[in-house]
């Protein structure tokens, strides 16, 4: 290790932190500051009290092991990865979950639901979400909602084997850091253009009639889903990033089979957020073109980190930081 036996001044330690730092570091503390700004610039309420101890918390959480980890005062180990990495997933689980629901709504947003639903009958004539009401059966929705479910599944197939072993081939680096750079994006977009989806919004003919996958998909969305997540849709937008990551880096038959099977299920997905009325289909569209360009990003900053060396001070993903053994 560089430095051993010697003590380091505060400077050099805080440039030993800030070369060590990675782009995942990056989008994380900008995400928390961002909200941190945001929140500074409200009346204050319990809604804004409790997203801004939440999202403090948690952002001194991240802060402290980033000393820890990149700033290497954590003897190297597997602990240490483990650690960071618990915490990276930790902190923006807990944030989405808990604190964000608040979040949004202490923002005092104006509802642009007008303004999208407008969007929607420009382009279609109607909007979809009203128009798909006529085809409503049992059936269908157990269909649609069975889809709509599988998200979650695709969050946990892209990220979770990164997080518990800190894969460093090309492609869990360029899932992983696309996964969070999309997620980011979506959040943050949230908060400049607020809407609540056409089930909140619009009048409809008779309520969906569903079973047992309906009332699960309602109970996730109303009871941790922040209600004001709706353009762009991250639920479109996710297995499409995830589908277009396996269709460039598959290379085992399971890899390129699950690359279309994705495919069919993000079609699914995209009807069932219209057909349960979460979304209008502008959203849709925003979120696909969303992840299209940080599939792009994603695989740019892929291949800078593969074909840089080590003067170039590109940091690994969830790698013990290149200072590390400069």
């Amino acid at each position: 290790m560089p430095n051993a036996g010697k003590t380091l001044s505060f400077a050099e330690f805080m440039k030993r932190l800030w070369l060590g730092l990675s782009l995942v570091d990056g989008l994380t503390l900008c995400f928390f500051g961002y909200f941190l700004l945001r929140f500074s610039l409200v009346p204050d309420s319990p809604e804004t009290r409790r997203a801004l101890s939440g999202f403090t918390t948690l952002m001194v959480l991240f802060c402290l092991v980033l000393v820890l980890v990149r700033g290497q005062l954590m003897s190297r180990s597997p602990l240490r990865g483990v650690v960071y990495r618990t915490t990276l997933f930790v902190v923006h689980a807990v944030a989405f979950i808990f604190f964000f629901r608040d979040a949004l709504v202490c923002l005092q947003p104006v509802l642009l639901d007008p303004q999208l639903a407008a969007i929607d009958r420009f382009l279609f004539g109607v909007v979809p979400a009203v128009w798909s009401a006529q085809f409503n059966s049992v059936w269908l929705t157990e269909y649609l909602s069975f889809f709509y479910l599988t998200h979650f599944l695709v969050v946990i197939y892209a990220v979770g084997p990164t997080l518990v072993t800190g894969r460093r081939d090309p492609a869990a680096i360029a899932m992983t850091t696309g996964s969070l750079i999309l997620i980011v994006a979506g959040w943050v977009i949230y908060t400049l253009v607020p809407a609540m989806g056409p089930y909140q919004t619009l009048s409809f003919p008779h309520p969906i009639a569903g079973g047992v996958f309906f009332n699960a998909t309602m109970n996730a969305v109303d009871h941790t889903g922040p209600l004001l997540d709706v353009f762009p849709s991250l639920h479109s937008a996710f297995t499409f990033f995830v589908a277009l990551q396996l269709s460039v880096h598959a290379r085992t038959g399971f890899s390129r089979c699950l690359a279309p099977i994705l495919f069919f299920v993000d079609f699914n997905i995209i009807l069932a957020t219209i057909y349960l009325r979460f979304h209008y289909v502008i959203d849709v569209m925003a979120g696909l073109f969303l992840a299209w360009l940080v599939h792009r990003i994603s695989l740019g900053y892929t291949r800078r980190i593969m074909d840089s060396d080590r003067t170039h001070r590109i940091q690994p993903v969830f790698a013990d930081p290149l200072a590390d053994e400069s």
